[in-house]
């Protein structure tokens, strides 16, 4: 055996043999892991890697053009994510069963601050004994596309021997270079034609692909196309209609071009046997076909009937296409939306809730609730609280599990259930979709539920900018409707900007509102455009992993911190080392980098914070010694005379904005 290689475990084995087109076994997830610093042998027990330290969406899944009985996974580790070292690598199924292990060779993956950056692509073999009895099918949903997949996918839709300048006008440059490439590939440029006679022709109007026509009838027409864009007038007009619209500098274009036609039917001596069909050659020898001369005829002709940059403004754009063209433009925008829209907003599916799933709340405790999720406001007393949605609702699309509710009991003067999005700059100047899905327990009048969007420039920085200010107000009953605003997000030239700057997002009670309240909030999703699309549901860990980097706490996720436990205690043994003075110093290592150095708090057994349990008891205080935004080192000090030392706690770690 080689000393790297995948295998099946033993759950994948069993997913793969009850397996049918009908039950289809799904594998959508790839893993790596750094062994924890040492080489790792693949198990097929295994239920897990030894140490994941990434994971993601299988990109692509092909058969093996060398090896019909192999089928390659392959995955993308975006240039972004790390540091961290790859040494075992595997692939999980739709419901999160490894089913696929393997150990790779000892490789770092760097990032930009490590003076190195770089997209990483791993490929995965899988080896079947006949391959013709697995049904290879690719998920549209979750094969990964990079830019030019995208766009080779832009223009496998188009026709290339399709002459429409309605299709060209949405391709980039770059895309339309593609394009004209592959236009030009349709036909053999060095093909030979037999029986080929050795004359030319300038005619342009000929759409025969066999016939002789000198690259000067191309470039003649060309030029033609040309000098109407910068004429605006018909070369083909009267003397009488042409001299009224011609300048004297634009008379002398039209006089140089009238005599610099050529003889239609020159004979050429030693006529090469081929045909080209490129519409840029200035050379009268070489040869083009008739249908390269009606391409550019067919395009100036599309000119004069559209007169209009595509990549115009759209007031410029707009003044000049028909309704069916505006039409065509529009469709084509939102294809372009359709790939580049995700969710901005954190937690907006209410899955996760580490803090706790209950909580009392009012204006001297404006607090996190659901991750993410705080309260601001004034004068309100209250409850947040996680509801379930009933098993098979159809209310709200896309099965989620979870909705917050936010009740007001008292003294309401204003409260916003609030999320803050960081670094204000990188979301200004765009146009941005808000869809949420809102109800009531009991009647909610007109106008008494609103948004509110601030940008906020960090502490030192300008003043805060109220974007959205509490409108519009939403009516709410008591079914679940979806919501939707669209607004601009402005420009932040001349602002100053400091560190811990946010856009608040923002959903309550305006100013004025007193009245008991309970407002239900689901699939909140902020998306760059002007539409709302389908809410985007992350897989739970990736969730999970952008709340951590907030807030992190080592208790079990459905334990709220400062509850008496010692499940997920962190800590630290020795045996037979007995002494009166100990100092033990324990070593702690985030879940993810956090946002900045977070705030620290150290809970014993008993829910006590400040405190740790040691070899003679509870309740003995434990204190940070070391802040990183990766880890820390947590010092617990007793006096005790012990055949033992150790040191053991909870704790959370608060980032949050």
């Amino acid at each position: 055996m080689t000393d790297f290689y995948t295998l099946w475990t033993d759950n994948g084995l069993a997913k793969l043999g009850d397996a049918t087109l009908d039950a289809p076994f799904n594998i959508t997830t790839a893993v790596v892991g750094d062994g924890n610093g040492a080489n790792v042998i693949p198990n097929k027990g295994q239920s897990a890697l030894v140490n994941q330290v990434w994971a993601g969406v299988v990109g692509s899944k092909t058969r093996s053009k060398s090896d019909p009985n192999t089928i390659v996974f392959e995955f993308v580790i975006p240039a972004a994510d790390g540091p961290f070292y790859i040494r075992e690598v595997g692939l999980v199924s739709d419901d999160g069963q490894l089913c696929i292990t393997g150990n790779f060779p000892d490789t770092a993956k760097p990032v930009a601050t490590d003076g190195s950056v770089r997209d990483m692509i791993l490929r995965i073999p899988l080896h079947f004994e006949n391959a013709d009895i697995v049904n290879l099918v690719v998920d549209p949903d979750i094969v990964l596309a990079t830019k030019a997949d995208v766009s080779a996918h832009a223009l496998e839709q188009l026709d290339p021997t399709d002459t429409d300048i309605n299709k060209k006008k949405h391709l980039s440059n770059a895309q339309a270079k593609v394009w004209e490439d592959h236009a030009k590939n349709q036909d053999n440029p060095h093909g030979v034609l037999s029986n080929l006679p050795n004359v030319k022709s300038d005619s342009v109007g000929l759409s025969n692909s066999n016939s002789l026509a000198t690259s000067k009838a191309v470039k003649t027409v060309n030029d033609s196309l040309n000098t109407h864009k910068a004429l605006g007038i018909d070369p083909s007009s009267t003397n009488t209609t042409k001299e009224k619209h011609l300048s004297n500098a634009q008379a002398k274009v039209w006089e140089d071009h009238t005599k610099n036609k050529s003889n239609p039917h020159g004979v050429l001596s030693n006529l090469p046997n081929a045909k080209s069909d490129s519409v840029g050659l200035s050379n009268s020898n070489s040869l083009a076909t008739s249908k390269a001369v009606k391409t550019v005829n067919d395009s100036l002709n599309t000119h004069k009937a559209l007169l209009v940059d595509p990549t115009s403004t759209t007031t410029q754009r707009d003044k000049h296409l028909s309704n069916a063209q505006a039409k065509k433009w529009e469709d084509h925008t939102d294809d372009i939306n359709l790939h580049t829209q995700n969710n901005i907003l954190i937690n907006g599916n209410f899955d996760i809730w580490q803090r706790g799933t209950n909580f009392n709340i009012d204006n001297t405790t404006n607090i996190y609730t659901a991750d993410r999720w705080k309260t601001e406001g004034l004068n309100f007393s209250g409850n947040v609280s996680r509801q379930a949605f009933a098993v098979g609702q159809t209310d709200v699309p896309n099965n989620p599990k979870y909705f917050a509710r936010l009740t007001y009991t008292s003294n309401v003067d204003h409260v916003f259930f609030a999320q803050h999005i960081e670094d204000v700059q990188t979301w200004a100047g765009k146009k941005f979709t808000l869809s949420l899905w809102l109800k009531s327990i009991g009647t909610i009048p007109a106008n008494d539920v609103a948004i509110r969007i601030i940008q906020n420039f960090g502490v030192g920085g300008s003043a805060s900018n109220m974007v959205v200010d509490q409108s519009p107000k939403f009516n709410i009953t008591t079914s679940f409707q979806k919501n939707v605003l669209t607004f601009n997000m402005p420009e932040i030239s001349g602002k100053t900007i400091r560190s811990g700057s946010y856009i608040n997002i923002s959903i309550g009670f305006p100013p004025g509102v007193v009245h008991a309240y309970s407002l239900d909030i689901a699939q909140v999703q902020l998306e760059v455009g002007s539409k709302a699309t389908a809410f985007e549901k992350r897989l739970p860990e990736m969730e999970l992993a952008l709340c951590q980097r907030y807030f992190f706490k080592s208790y079990l996720q459905n334990v709220s911190p400062g509850e008496s436990t010692v499940d997920g205690q962190i800590g630290l043994y020795i045996n037979n080392m007995p002494h009166s003075v100990y100092i033990v110093d324990v070593p702690v290592k985030f879940g993810v980098t956090m946002r900045d150095v977070p705030t620290t708090i150290v809970y014993d057994k008993n829910g006590t914070p400040g405190c740790c349990d040691t070899a003679i008891g509870s309740g003995h205080q434990a204190s940070v010694v070391r802040h990183g935004d990766g880890g820390c080192v947590i010092r617990c000090t007793y006096n005790a005379a012990s055949t033992a030392i150790f040191c053991y706690f909870n704790i959370t770690a608060d980032a949050e904005l």
